[in-house]
Formats: C-alpha cells, structure tokens, sequence
C-alpha cells in the first residue's frame, strides 16, 4: 500500500511539474510576442515625420496595454487547465472582444456581434496568436471604422471549413 501511495504521489507530483513547464514556456513565449510588437510600434512611431500629439500618444498606449490585457486575460483563462490540448475558439473570441470593446469603446456606441456557431475547436497553442491578431483587427476597427462618437457594430466568430481549416472572421 505505501508504495502505490508513492507511487501515486510522484505521479501526481510529475504532472504538476509538468504543467506549471507548459505554463511557464506558453508565458515566455507570449512575452516575447509582445516585447515583439510593442518594438514593431515604437520602430513605427520613430520614423514618423511629424511629432506627437497627446491624442497619438493615448492611442499607442492604449493598443499596447490591449495586447497586454490580451494576453493576460488568456493565460488567466488557460491557467484553468494548463494541459489542455485544444480550446474551442469561438467562446475565446467573443468573451475577448467583450473585454476589448468595455476597455478601449463606450458599449453604447459599439456593439459586439457573435458570428460563429458551434464550437470551433483549435490547438491550445493557436490561441495566443489568433487572439492577438483579432485584438489588433478590433483595436484597429475602433480606431478607423467606429471613431469617437461614431456608432456601429464589430462582428467576430469562427467556423470549420469543410476541408476542416479554421476560418476567423471580424
């Protein structure tokens, strides 16, 4: 009996240590992409001609704190279950996009439209990188299309193709 409670308590010691390595790494990886972008920006932002205005510097700051709150918002969701393999990505996209449009929009002005139907299930480790990319769509979206005090909708979901690819649309 002692050695099966051994047994079962290294077992169950490996597969913590083994998840807090996934987490870990999936941390590392995504800081690197946002240490990655917020360089791409601040590159961009150094070749302009033209200074600054305080209103381009809220801007720029409010894409790069999305990006963060992005990915934050995702390790917290994926810390639930950190050796899941896939994740149904369409729940993933609209809860984030609610997130987006409460942080960077008036909820009166843009409303979120879901799109997909069913469940539209993807690698764990797809997530990350879709959802920033559909933060930086929708970041840009109520940049462009919904400035202030314009009103409209933003629309996002997923569905399988019928050759069994993902399509994302916003």
């Amino acid at each position: 009996r002692e050695n099966r409670v051994r047994q079962f308590v290294s077992q169950s010691s490996d597969e913590t240590n083994f998840a807090i390595a996934e987490v870990n790494h999936r941390i590392s990886n995504n800081l690197a992409i946002l240490v990655s972008a917020v360089s791409l920006r601040a590159s961009e932002v150094a070749g302009r001609q033209h200074d600054l205005s305080g209103e381009d510097v809220a801007l720029i700051l409010g894409e790069v704190s999305a990006k963060i709150s992005t990915v934050a918002w995702l390790h917290r969701f994926l810390s639930k279950e950190p050796s899941a393999e896939s994740v149904d990505l369409n729940n993933h996209l609209y809860r984030l996009c609610e997130t987006l449009l409460s942080a960077l929009s008036d909820p009166k002005r843009v409303r979120l439209l879901r799109t997909g139907c069913g469940q539209c299930v993807v690698a764990t480790e797809a997530v990350i990188p879709l959802c920033l990319i559909v933060t930086e769509v929708v970041t840009n979206s109520l940049k462009y299309a919904h400035p202030a005090m314009v009103s409209g909708r933003v629309a996002v979901g997923c569905r399988k193709d019928g050759d069994g690819s993902v399509i994302v649309e916003v």
